[in-house]
């Protein structure tokens, strides 16, 4: 049978890589910081095996398996995603660190490959740290980790003889999502007759529905060519103000919206400069969840549990 490893593996996008990786007839280790983590979202399944072990301890991980084997490992484990933990430069640090720790534990668990989970902003801390007169917060300290980490884990998968994919996850939503990001966040806002203030929303996002992000994870892992990046997207770019616009057209289409309320001083990234079809050109990954299914699923979604919290 074939054997995975997720780290990661409560999170909204480790719980849902999970479930595909059981429809891609695998066993997964699933690992989780601890008994006292949240343990909601992992699914109920005979091939699903809990390993509580933090990611300062990652290197343990291999003993705590007693000489289990596996195929891939998916590094999905990072602390500090949003908030302002992502300002936390040495919590940030040490993630590039646990995440260069898990490479030589794959190796150590006979992995073959080693799936990385970067992040659109990477691209945007390129583009925006190399300009003159910024103004960069704290929450740079993320994105420049995820970046560095990208690196460093290569070259550590090199050094390890392990094959290595690079995954820029874009933006992922859906439901199953309490992160507090934009799109769970404004839904949120809409369904509860909050002020909706927004910048000007000309700079361009790619959202894309947590179902089809997991799927392209996997073509990915399984038939990319080793030593690459994936671009984990829709691949069809818009303004953020059209993704607003369709939100409230869904979820409330009486929402006075405000844009031009709040200032604007983040990079505005060429997606002509990001290979965002290769996924489709070389594999035949295509989406399958238009962005206003998406937002009417999780809508209904959040409606749903709130009545019951």
């Amino acid at each position: 049978m074939k054997k995975a490893v997720v780290t990661g593996a409560n999170g909204f996008v480790g719980s849902n890589l999970i479930k595909e990786l059981l429809n891609h007839g695998y066993m997964v280790y699933a690992v989780v910081r601890s008994r006292d983590s949240n343990m909601g979202r992992i699914p109920k399944s005979g091939k699903i095996q809990t390993i509580f072990c933090d990611l300062k301890d990652i290197g343990s991980l291999p003993g705590l398996l007693h000489g289990e084997k596996a195929g891939l490992f998916f590094h999905f484990g990072w602390e500090g995603t949003a908030g302002d933990a992502r300002g936390d430069y040495k919590l940030q640090l040490n993630n590039a660190k646990y995440a260069c720790d898990a490479v030589s534990a794959a190796a150590k668990l006979g992995c073959k490959r080693f799936v990385f989970a970067g992040s659109i902003m990477e691209y945007e801390a390129k583009a925006y740290l190399s300009q003159r007169n910024i103004k960069a917060g704290r929450g740079y300290f993320y994105s420049t980790a995820k970046l560095a980490a990208g690196y460093m884990v290569k070259v550590q998968a090199f050094e390890e003889g392990i094959e290595y994919i690079h995954c820029v996850i874009s933006n992922i939503y859906g439901i199953g999502e309490m992160s507090g990001r934009f799109i769970d966040k404004t839904i949120r806002k809409m369904l509860n007759k909050e002020e909706l203030l927004f910048t000007s929303g000309e700079q361009y996002y790619d959202f894309i529905y947590i179902s089809d992000a997991v799927k392209a994870i996997c073509i990915a892992s399984e038939k990319g060519m080793p030593g690459s990046e994936y671009y984990i997207g829709c691949g069809k770019p818009r303004k953020l103000k059209e993704y607003i616009e369709a939100m409230r057209d869904i979820v409330e289409p009486a929402a006075e919206m405000h844009f031009g309320a709040l200032d604007y001083n983040g990079p505005f990234l060429d997606y002509r400069e990001i290979e965002t079809g290769r996924l489709e050109r070389e594999l035949d990954f295509q989406p399958e969840v238009s962005f206003e299914l998406g937002i009417q699923m999780t809508k209904e979604w959040i409606e749903e549990k709130e009545q019951w919290d």
